[in-house]
């Protein structure tokens, strides 16, 4: 079995990067790097680029509130999936409530392609526009005739 991270620049042509786990305002995905995530006491927890997240092809699973001590996470999102995943937060306590942050796109080699963040404007598949896109993801692709 191949391992992809070695070798995505030959062999891959698309990666959708996901939006985080929605608690409050998740970080965006589908750029080439996945937005940002803030914890409700101010933290920020950065979003994965195209060289770096929680994984490849992986997003990082949220925490979920431990009973011990009767104190612990207030519950935070997972981080989205991508060509790298985005993190999820790990804070623990009071004020530490957290949507996970945006995975990376990625688009290789193909002639005018690009990935647009869900923070941006863009063709919705029900007509018009929109920004952000909630549920399943979706990709427009396009065949240009060559000359």
């Amino acid at each position: 079995m191949k391992n992809y991270k070695d070798f995505y620049e030959l062999e891959l042509l698309l990666v959708a990067g996901g939006g985080g786990g929605l608690l409050n305002t998740p970080g965006v995905g589908g750029g080439e790097s996945g937005g940002n995530a803030t914890s409700d006491g101010g933290t920020t927890i950065e979003g994965a680029t195209q060289i770096s997240g929680y994984a490849f092809g992986q997003g990082q699973d949220g925490k979920t509130k431990s009973v011990a001590a009767g104190s612990g996470a207030e519950g935070n999102g997972g981080g989205g999936g991508g060509l790298y995943g985005g993190h999820a937060s790990q804070l623990e306590g009071v004020n530490s409530n957290c949507a996970g942050t945006g995975g990376s796109g990625y688009v290789g080699d193909v002639t005018n392609g690009a990935t647009i963040a869900g923070n941006q404007t863009f063709p919705s598949p029900n007509g018009g526009t929109e920004t952000g896109h909630s549920g399943d993801g979706y990709a427009i692709i396009t065949w240009q005739q060559l000359p």
